[in-house]
């Protein structure tokens, strides 16, 4: 698919791999809703990206766990000038923890970001796209989604979920016209990590390893839109998303060595 003139929905647009999408979308000649829950970091990107490319935004502040705001937003999308082609369900949180520490409001509050949320959202724009017989949906999933981390158990059995479900989506759509892609990054050097609840000795520490680590959100977007481009389901983004995938597909019993030295446990 071609981004020149066509409308794309981003979610959780702000910062880190979003507003890198965002960028490399405008500079392929889209048009942009950019949605976030932090109204003055997405004002800011707005202004910012605007000023490059008059009239090409428009950006919503509202929460996509709220089912009543997310689908007012679906309702005034629809009966504007501004239909959407491509979606790509970004948005999500962070919470460490092993499978015996992490609370159940922790899990709760995963569930309905990371996965529910982007659920619901597909819901509401692929049907417009069903009729039109185009369109797109990109889901930024993650290396976690594909091996179980032990130090982020719930994130990493909602990526498996998001990563499951774009299967299915891929496999309902593809024979009527809708592209479904999903992408996989392993450590991205975003803000994601403040989103966790951490103390701060904790976060300084891992943010740290992260910026040594981890990937710039460009290659995140690269891969957007060179899956969008092209016909692959699945685009793996880092040298340590691609040894994972590696691992499971040849050699699994040694994908938990792998991911306990990306992760710094023994």
């Amino acid at each position: 698919m071609k981004l020149e003139g066509r409308v794309a929905l981003i979610t959780g647009a702000a910062g880190g791999i979003g507003a890198a999408i965002a960028q490399r979308f405008l500079d392929r000649g889209a048009r942009l809703v950019l949605v976030d829950r932090d109204p003055i970091r997405l004002e800011q990107l707005n202004a910012a990206l605007s000023a490059r490319y008059p009239g090409k935004i428009r950006s919503h502040s509202i929460d996509l766990t709220d089912d009543a705001a997310l689908e007012q937003l679906a309702r005034s999308l629809g009966d504007s000038p501004w239909p959407i082609d491509v979606l790509v369900n970004n948005a999500g949180i962070l919470r460490l923890g092993g499978p015996l520490e992490s609370s159940l409001r922790d899990w709760d509050a995963l569930y309905q970001t990371n996965l529910r949320a982007a659920v619901h959202t597909t819901e509401l724009f692929v049907p417009a796209m069903l009729r039109r017989k185009s369109g797109a949906v990109v889901n930024i999933a993650s290396a976690a989604g594909k091996v179980g981390v032990p130090a982020m158990t719930a994130y990493s059995a909602m990526k498996f979920a998001l990563l499951g479900y774009s299967q299915s989506l891929h496999a309902s759509l593809r024979s009527q016209g809708i592209q479904v892609h999903c992408i996989c990054p392993g450590l991205v050097r975003t803000s994601l990590l403040h989103s966790a609840e951490l103390d701060e000795v904790t976060l300084q520490q891992m943010d740290e390893r992260l910026q040594k680590r981890g990937v710039d959100p460009v290659r995140v977007a690269r891969a957007v839109t060179q899956a969008l481009s092209g016909d692959r389901f699945m685009l793996d983004v880092g040298a340590d998303a691609h040894g994972v995938s590696l691992a499971v597909g040849l050699l699994p019993w040694h994908a938990h060595r792998l991911i306990h030295r990306l992760t710094g446990r023994q």
